[in-house]
């Protein structure tokens, strides 16, 4: 069986700031495993007390999932955390989807799409957000 049609049961969830965090409460609360990592740690602690579980690096969180999701600032720190020391693409086991809530640019994206499959076999998924969340 192709490995894209079994089950999500646990999600690598990199990026929890103003637009990950909400993203993260509602996959919990649906009942799924989350491992976190934010380049902030003191922003996890909310989801760790929600049940999600941290991840040392994007390399241990990208290892035991079976999706992995970004929602980071940038294009450099799109690259950074998937290429960089103890990145995604670093990981022994590398999740077979990832699905990326940055809003980047279209080039860096088929770039860093084609780089990740080349380095660990990942598909890639834009689904970039738009918006805000409202700071009422």
């Amino acid at each position: 069986m192709n490995a894209l049609m079994n089950p999500i049961r646990q999600i690598a969830f990199i990026g929890t700031g103003l637009m990950g965090l909400p993203m993260v409460q509602r996959l919990l609360a649906a009942g799924f495993s989350v491992r976190v990592w934010n380049r902030t740690p003191e922003k996890l602690q909310g989801l760790l007390a929600a049940g999600a579980t941290r991840a040392a690096s994007p390399a241990d969180a990208a290892g035991a999932a079976d999706v992995i999701c970004l929602c980071l600032a940038n294009s450099a720190t799109v690259d950074d955390v998937l290429f960089g020391d103890a990145g995604v693409a670093s990981a022994a086991n590398a999740a077979p989807l990832l699905v990326d809530f940055s809003t980047i640019g279209p080039a860096r994206t088929l770039e860093f799409a084609a780089r990740l499959r080349a380095r660990c076999g990942s598909s890639w998924v834009d689904a970039p957000v738009s918006g805000s969340v409202s700071l009422l």
